[in-house]
């Protein structure tokens, strides 16, 4: 298979460029080789491929494309996979926006990315969104927002969100009300 993806990759497809990028980077088929993922997702994310993109946003984040974490570039590659609609770029430029570093930190940017990211059906961000609404970080402190961003993660499978949603389910009077909507907008988007 490596093959075959080596000569898709080299005639441009971008498509055949992330596989082999991830196929370098997690070493899955081909010895793993930092350098070689980096070469293969700089040419498909210069092709504007968002995968790419998020995975060279992880590489320079996780200090896979240089011996320190370049937050900057990392944002930068995030960013860009984010405007392309990758949810999990979305969820990561979040949690930069809330936990990086201190120059990076700005809550109303991490909410706005995780919201979006949330409302791609990303489970993860809705987890973090609901935990912004539980704490009033960033956005307004609503308990009602967070349960049915909570209970909203836990049913696409978020074990953490479930805990949460759980414990907080007894201090929610329109407990299912707030699920029946949740139940709703999962089934209309097709989320799973």
């Amino acid at each position: 298979a490596v093959e075959w993806f080596r000569r898709a990759a080299g005639q441009g497809l971008p498509d055949a460029q992330v596989h082999l990028g991830v196929i370098y980077s997690e070493g899955r088929g081909a010895p793993q080789d930092d350098a070689e993922a980096l070469e293969w997702f700089h040419k498909a994310a210069a092709q504007g491929d968002p995968r790419a993109q998020f995975n060279l946003g992880l590489m320079y984040a996780d200090c896979r494309a240089m011996p320190f974490a370049d937050m900057i570039q990392a944002v930068e590659y995030f960013r860009m996979a984010a405007l392309n609609g990758h949810s999990g770029a979305r969820n990561e430029l979040g949690r930069i926006y809330l936990y990086g570093p201190v120059m990076l930190r700005n809550r109303l940017r991490a909410a706005s990315w995780f919201r979006k990211a949330a409302e791609q059906g990303n489970a993860d961000a809705q987890n973090n969104l609901a935990m912004m609404y539980a704490k009033g970080m960033g956005v307004p402190l609503d308990k009602r927002e967070a349960y049915s961003w909570f209970f909203t993660a836990a049913r696409l499978g978020h074990a953490e969100a479930r805990r949460h949603a759980k414990d907080m389910r007894v201090h929610i009077p329109d407990a299912e009300e707030i699920e029946r909507k949740a139940d709703d907008t999962i089934r209309r988007n097709g989320w799973k």
